[in-house]
């Protein structure tokens, strides 16, 4: 969980760094471009540093963190990627490597940070801002139609997606070509 007390901000000239201390781990998120960023870029062209978020080892990479910071359930789900990546440099860039190339790897991997974002979106903690069921479910549509999408190479259906980020769906999943 998020402490918002412990919070602080550096500033450089153009870099914003936000450190927070999120389920027991100091990590930080800033709108500066991310390792590696060129060859990312390369490997998924449409990506883009204005609409991706991105996790690198201990940092989560948000160009618009300053307008526009980033929700809880979003911080869950880059954290899950650096909890993937083993919270280091070198952890990260190999799981770059095998995230760009290996597609059931990339949607396991976005699978499980999109379970860990609507477990907590499910909180009772969280209940206020998902008052209603109709706010939940659209959150739950958005993941699948963004998980089944080309972005991630239409590699499961939308209605898969839905299952398998709630958590409804069996373990054993046949990942289209």
């Amino acid at each position: 969980m998020m402490n918002e007390t412990n919070q602080s901000q550096t500033t450089s000239t153009t870099e914003k760094v936000t450190k927070i201390s999120f389920e027991g781990r100091e990590i930080e998120i800033t709108n500066a471009q991310p390792p590696l960023w060129r060859w990312i870029h390369e490997a998924f062209p449409e990506a883009s540093l204005d609409k991706q978020i991105f996790a690198f080892g201990k940092r989560i990479y948000w160009a618009n963190q300053v307008s526009n910071p980033l929700p809880l359930e979003t911080i869950h789900h880059e954290f899950t990627h650096l909890k993937q990546q083993g919270f280091s440099f070198m952890g990260a860039v190999k799981w770059w490597r095998r995230y760009a190339n290996d597609k059931v790897f990339r949607m396991d991997q976005e699978i499980e940070a999109c379970q860990a974002a609507w477990k907590y979106a499910n909180t009772a903690l969280n209940a206020a801002k998902w008052s209603d069921g109709q706010k939940l479910t659209a959150y739950l549509n958005t993941m699948a139609r963004n998980l089944s999408s080309e972005v991630y190479g239409n590699a499961i259906t939308f209605e898969e997606a839905k299952r398998r980020i709630s958590g409804a769906a069996p373990s054993s999943i046949k990942y289209s070509e």
